[in-house]
């Protein structure tokens, strides 16, 4: 059986898909060597072949475009989760647009731009995404990275960088004007303007056009340092702006002398993690702190940081699980976090008890007190802790032996106002007969009862943050409390240091998981009763200070906020390799948004009609397509240039058409000496004719309604 023979419109010219391969090809392999990522340029060859293997066009409509960018969408995806970046590789401007996918999405979909009617269209679609594309690829003209998987030509590029990038970016200019040069709209030779003149003007622009692209080179290397300061100022700008109060940075020291920014609490309500888990986890352990001095927290020790031991999973998307605990007991209990940016900074805050962590990472180590710190960690793969039960206010079992003298240093400074406190509080209760964990209680409700939440903070230079606090002020934030209680259970003698975390109990309205504030970072107190032989987590802020979920979430931030958990959760889990529980929570999040969206009979009246309205559109636009054949492109421009003439004779007539008359009566009807019946005539012989008619009759046909035309405005005129 023979295969039908393919109309002009259905097939693809192959030097079309050629010089769509010529224009995106120096953009795939500008940023393969910027990336060092050679898998780009691959991928992208092969969806040019695969382009002049298949003979057929596609059809531009809504779904096949959207069908293009969802696979150029999933290449991009898949090969990032595959081959991760080195995000240094980039300027800061292609790492803030995340160029590891959105670079190579432009590349791929430019590429897919040869599938479709070769034309006008997907030419420029392929010249605008490929330039995009370069746009992305970091500072080429400052290439200094080493190359370890694209190694071809690298040492003729390390020794002419600038060289290679300008013959590529020259090579892809050519053919860019070569390709825009053929989209013009081609005139038959009697209605050519004059072309001398403006053949000049195009071959002296291409002559000065090198000059001028050299010379704008060279004044760039001139200036290029002060350009860069003028770069980073106005990004800085721009970044602290945006960012402003909104990171939580766990830092490696913590100065209490320094008050709480004024907006503080305007972000407050900024999401910085998400957790999914049954239960509520509570306290995330984040940094803890031994060594105070004049209102300073530090940990000297955190350089001290031992590797964990670690099982690495084999394939090359998964993730290692490290463990904590060197007895490795049955998990009770997990929890999933994702965090939201850099808002945790470079440390992960955990539950206090957890025996191991799930994580994309090379390394983690952990501080002698318990710090988690990962190496290379892909943060968008998020990660899991397990514990052999479940605590909200679990403390870290690190160190088990805490009696060191770090644990029970106080200042100096310190000694009398903590000295009086001791007494006021254990009063005339025999020492020797009171417990650490009684004392530890006895001191937190005495800080409970006797001081102030408040988060206006009133320093004095002169003297130490926590000796104003306890002796002055008497009301203060959870820094201060905690700072105190360590002080405080020092100078009676039961190790203690200083903690910080978030707290993490708010559950999402759909239940689907937890979620974690800026006002949820906290910070709190893990002491060493000597009676229980273990660490416990102390907390002396009042409740009103202690950052519990009780937000109310609004309709819209519900919504807005559970489609980023489901987008953040599908790709960690794909991250991860867990690609069948990626597309079941994926699928199970958006009937869960569904019906959250639906619940309550405003919103069910709302999504009823929604739904209707978009069936009604659907079916009508079906049998509307069914009803309509296709045009001709030249059919259309027959009937495009008789609409002007019909607008134009009824201008004169004052006799409109109703779409009920045929042409021919509404013809007879208008002046005579205007053409009426002979534009009707030439009309229905073009647009009702059995094939669709040539270029020439179009033309011919253009030419008398443009005269007409002419003659019916002078007549106007008159």
């Amino acid at each position: 059986m023979n295969r039908p023979a393919l109309n002009n419109s259905e097939k693809k010219s192959r030097s079309s898909v050629l010089l769509c391969g010529l224009i995106v090809t120096p953009s795939a392999v500008l940023f393969a060597y910027a990336s060092d990522l050679p898998h780009i340029l691959v991928v992208t060859l092969l969806i040019l072949i695969t382009s002049l293997i298949v003979p057929k066009s596609v059809r531009y409509s809504d779904r096949s475009i959207i069908y293009a960018a969802l696979t150029a969408l999933a290449l991009a995806a898949g090969g990032d989760l595959v081959v991760k970046m080195d995000p240094q590789r980039m300027g800061l401007i292609s790492g803030l647009l995340q160029a590891n996918i959105s670079a190579p999405f432009l590349i791929y979909l430019a590429a897919m731009s040869a599938f479709f009617r070769s034309g006008p269209e997907s030419r420029g679609a392929c010249i605008s995404m490929a330039l995009a594309a370069n746009l992305l690829s970091g500072e080429i003209i400052s290439y200094k990275f080493i190359n370890k998987n694209m190694t071809f030509f690298i040492s003729e590029i390390r020794e002419y960088p600038q060289t290679f990038f300008a013959l590529i970016l020259g090579f892809q200019i050519i053919f860019t004007l070569w390709a825009l040069n053929i989209s013009r709209p081609r005139l038959q030779k009697s209605e050519r303007p004059f072309t001398i003149t403006k053949s000049l003007v195009t071959a002296a622009a291409l002559i000065i056009m090198p000059f001028i692209c050299w010379g704008g080179f060279k004044l760039y290397m001139r200036y290029e340092n002060n350009l860069k300061q003028y770069e980073l100022y106005f990004l800085r700008m721009g970044m602290k702006k945006k960012d402003a109060g909104a990171r939580v940075t766990f830092d490696k020291n913590v100065n209490l002398n320094i008050p709480l920014p004024d907006n503080m609490q305007e972000k407050f309500d900024t999401i910085i993690l998400r957790a999914a888990a049954l239960k509520p986890p509570g306290y995330l352990r984040g940094r803890a702190y031994t060594h105070y001095d004049a209102g300073e927290w530090s940990e000297p020790d955190e350089e001290k940081s031992e590797p964990l031991s670690v099982d690495h999973k084999s394939g090359a998307l998964s993730f290692s699980t490290f463990y904590i605990s060197e007895k490795q007991q049955k998990a009770e209990y997990a929890v999933s976090i994702y965090p939201c940016g850099n808002s945790i900074g470079n440390i992960i805050p955990v539950p206090g008890s957890s025996s191991e962590v799930d994580i994309i990472s090379e390394k983690l180590s952990i501080s002698p007190d318990g710090t988690l710190i990962p190496e290379s960690w892909q943060r968008d793969g998020g990660y899991t802790c397990k514990t052999s039960s479940y605590s909200q206010d679990s403390a870290c079992e690190n160190p088990s032996n805490p009696f060191y003298p770090k644990y029970l240093e106080t200042p100096d400074s310190l000694k009398d106002e903590t000295g009086r406190i001791l007494e006021k509080a254990i009063k005339k209760r025999d020492k020797s007969k009171l417990k650490d964990s009684e004392a530890i209680a006895i001191l937190t409700d005495y800080l409970l009862k006797n001081y102030e939440y408040s988060l206006k903070q009133e320093n004095s230079r002169k003297s130490d943050p926590v000796s104003h606090f306890l002796s002055k002020t008497k009301k203060g934030h959870c820094e201060l409390f905690a700072s105190s209680l360590v002080m405080l259970l020092r100078e009676y003698g039961i190790p203690a240091r200083y903690v910080t975390g978030i707290i993490c109990d708010e559950a999402h309205p759909s239940g689907r998981y937890y979620a974690a504030r800026l006002g949820n970072a906290h910070a709190w107190v893990e002491a060493y009763p000597r009676d229980l032989n273990r660490w416990i987590l102390a907390e002396p802020t009042p409740p009103s200070g202690i950052p519990a979920g009780q937000n109310k979430w609004g309709t819209f931030d519900r919504w807005t906020d559970l489609i980023s958990q489901i987008w953040q959760k599908m790709f960690a889990d794909m991250r991860r390799g867990y690609f069948a529980q990626a597309i079941i929570g994926t699928v199970s999040g958006i009937f869960g948004l569904l019906f959250d969206f639906m619940s309550g009979p405003p919103r069910a009246f709302a999504s009823i009609l929604i739904i209707s309205s978009l069936v009604f559109f659907f079916v009508k636009r079906k049998h509307k397509g069914k009803k309509v054949p296709r045009v001709h492109p030249h059919t259309s421009m027959v009937i495009k240039d008789f609409r002007k003439f019909e607008k134009e004779i009824t201008r004169i007539s004052r006799i409109r058409r109703k779409t009920t008359v045929p042409l021919g009566e509404w013809a007879s009807l208008q002046p005579s000496g205007l053409g009426a019946h002979e534009a009707v005539e030439k009309y229905y012989a073009l647009r009702f004719s059995q094939s669709p008619p040539e270029l020439a009759d179009v033309t011919d046909f253009h030419k008398y309604i443009q005269k007409n035309i002419t003659k019916m405005k002078k007549i106007k005129s008159l």
